[in-house]
């Protein structure tokens, strides 16, 4: 089954996000160490309900306004969920997979 494995949170203000996050959820937010003064990242780190390491993800500046939340999963044989996605909805495909 598909699971998601990492997601990232655009913010307009790093440290006001930060808060929110950790007061809400108790996450942990550090600045990673591969951060450049151009694109600045923040890791996440979560734990579920019994305090054990969960899933993790990452901050970034919002870099439009239209730039919204990413989840990344982890799928086995790609190529066979993207015709899943296609069957289940109104696109369709601009190449014959077969």
């Amino acid at each position: 089954m598909p699971t998601i494995v990492h997601f990232e949170i655009p913010s307009d203000n790093i440290e006001r996000t930060k808060k929110f996050y950790n007061g809400l959820f108790g996450w942990n937010i550090e600045r990673w160490s591969g951060s450049s003064e151009g694109m600045e990242y923040w890791l996440i780190s979560t734990v579920d309900n019994k305090g054990d390491k969960a899933l993790g993800g990452g901050m970034m500046k919002r870099q439009s306004p239209q730039q919204q939340g990413i989840n990344y999963f982890d799928v086995n044989i790609l190529h066979c969920r993207f015709k899943m996605v296609l069957y289940n909805s109104y696109f369709t495909c601009p190449m014959n997979h077969s």
